[in-house]
């Protein structure tokens, strides 16, 4: 979600992103996905909606045993507006536990 410094305008987004591993449960770990989402934006009071899909390919790595790190390059194709969106996340995790 975002708001300008301009008034009456907010943009919210939100996505599901399954993750599909391509090399198993171990860690470090590519991943390929698809992922759905829907925005929503209120300019002004003009209210205007869209939904999109796409796919994300990622890895993920255990720097040190409590911090998760994951990369991750992701296209995104919104319906009604026919935009097509590329964009590249880095995020960061804690690990709060591990299975045997």
């Amino acid at each position: 979600t975002s708001n300008s410094s301009a008034p009456n305008e907010s943009r919210i987004v939100a996505a599901i992103q399954p993750a599909y591993l391509l090399s198993g449960s171990s860690v470090p770990s590519a991943y390929l996905g698809a992922n759905v989402a829907a925005r929503r934006f209120d300019v002004g009071g003009n209210v205007s909606t869209d939904t999109g899909s796409g796919i994300a390919l990622g890895y993920r790595f255990l720097p040190f045993s409590f911090l998760a790190v994951r990369t991750e390059a992701r296209y995104r194709y919104w319906f009604t507006d026919n935009i097509s969106e590329f964009g590249v996340a880095l995020a960061f995790g804690v690990v709060l536990g591990t299975t045997p």
